[in-house]
């Protein structure tokens, strides 16, 4: 009798044992990971891992930078539709590359991705940057209308004794269409001018007129004298030789007037104008004793060797 009573009672235990086991398995959570709890008591105490992080640790200074003047590791290219440019890259170092004037970039391929990383600054410009060091690779970098500039890029590393560039320009312009007048007629001065203002544009409008030369229209823009303006709103600094009697503008170049005498003694410069806090190189011509600067920009400089003249326009 005892023993079936006990077995009686054993089995309705299973029994609702069984019953409640999908409720049970509804509720559990699972088991909380050892690595998980010791984690957690290493944190509580404070205990936390180490970053492997890359630090300098000294001897990484190229030295052939000792002895160098402020205008190497800027090289500039003319334009070359049959060329191919080549850059000196550096590890742990950035380059800039320029394309012409006007150029927009529209795709940039590089043949060894993973070791040379490139970003487009802005529509002209491209930021490269190597991984490491002792290798070489090609970028070509199509621009609009099929254009296509084919790079060569070496990358040298710490220890390398060349200068590496920093900049990298492709002299040039990418030509524009520019309206013409149909008349093909010399541009007159609406009023009579002053005799000073007369005398400073006698270069560029002999006789207070200018003809139009359709062969060469980037360099013969019609002068509109009405348009020219700026007299005294320039902000001049610099070595006094090439210090100019007068600066003025139109819509289309700077115009940096010298006197006969100024300009026997002239060694010409190169110009420049400010891009993004970068000098770049542009086109200018020259008509009688008068520099002219094919832009417009407010910050214009000229460079004769060591020599320099920063021109400002603050109208």
């Amino acid at each position: 009798m005892k023993t079936t009573l006990k077995l009686m009672t054993t089995a309705s235990m299973f029994a609702i044992f069984l019953a409640a086991k999908p409720a049970l398995s509804q509720t559990a959570l699972p088991p909380i990971p050892e690595s998980k709890v010791q984690q957690t008591e290493n944190h509580h105490e404070g205990k936390y891992t180490k970053m492997a992080r890359r630090q300098l640790q000294g001897g990484e200074i190229q030295e052939a930078w000792d002895d160098t003047d402020n205008f190497e590791g800027i090289f500039t290219y003319e334009r070359c539709d049959d060329c191919t440019f080549k850059v000196r890259l550096r590890e742990h170092m950035t380059t800039y590359i320029r394309l012409p004037k006007g150029e927009k970039i529209t795709q940039i391929d590089v043949g060894d991705q993973d070791n040379f990383q490139t970003k487009v600054r802005n529509m002209n410009t491209i930021a490269v940057k190597p991984i490491g060091f002792g290798g070489d690779t090609n970028m070509i970098v199509s621009g609009e209308d099929g254009r296509l500039y084919p790079f060569y890029l070496r990358v040298e590393s710490v220890n390398s004794k060349n200068i590496p560039d920093q900049i990298v320009r492709i002299h040039g312009e990418i030509p524009t269409d520019i309206e013409i007048p149909a008349d093909d007629q010399p541009r007159h001065p609406s009023k009579p001018l002053d005799p000073e203002m007369a005398k400073a544009i006698s270069d560029i409008v002999p006789e207070g007129a200018v003809e139009i030369d359709k062969d060469d229209f980037v360099k013969h823009i019609p002068v509109d004298v009405d348009k020219l303006r700026g007299w005294g709103q320039y902000d001049l600094w610099g070595d006094e030789e090439l210090k100019p009697a007068t600066v003025f503008r139109d819509n289309h170049f700077t115009y940096i007037k010298y006197t006969k005498e100024q300009w026997a003694e002239l060694e010409l410069g190169v110009g420049y104008v400010v891009i993004d806090e970068i000098d770049e190189n542009v086109n200018t011509h020259v008509q009688g004793t008068t520099f002219i600067v094919e832009s417009t920009s407010r910050l214009i400089s000229l460079k004769s060797g060591k020599k320099y003249i920063c021109l400002k326009f603050e109208g």
